[in-house]
């Protein structure tokens, strides 16, 4: 399975991650929300995981996507 790389960035944090393979998004942004105990923020990184629903998680999070360095 050949997966792409992005990298992610917080608009509202200065957290970023660099060359993610797509199926390590969500564990890598979820720590980055811990101390946010909102269904809504749960949900919406739970659909970072699938292309179809990531694009609307990502503008709930706040997050960007940048290309893969």
């Amino acid at each position: 399975m050949n997966q792409s790389k992005i990298s992610l960035r917080d608009v509202n944090r200065s957290y970023e991650a660099h060359n993610l393979l797509e199926s390590s998004v969500v564990d890598t942004v979820r720590p980055w929300f811990a101390d946010l105990d909102q269904p809504a923020i749960k949900q919406a990184i739970t659909a970072l995981a699938d292309s179809r629903t990531r694009e609307e998680a990502m503008k709930l999070l706040g997050l960007e996507l940048l290309p893969a360095a």
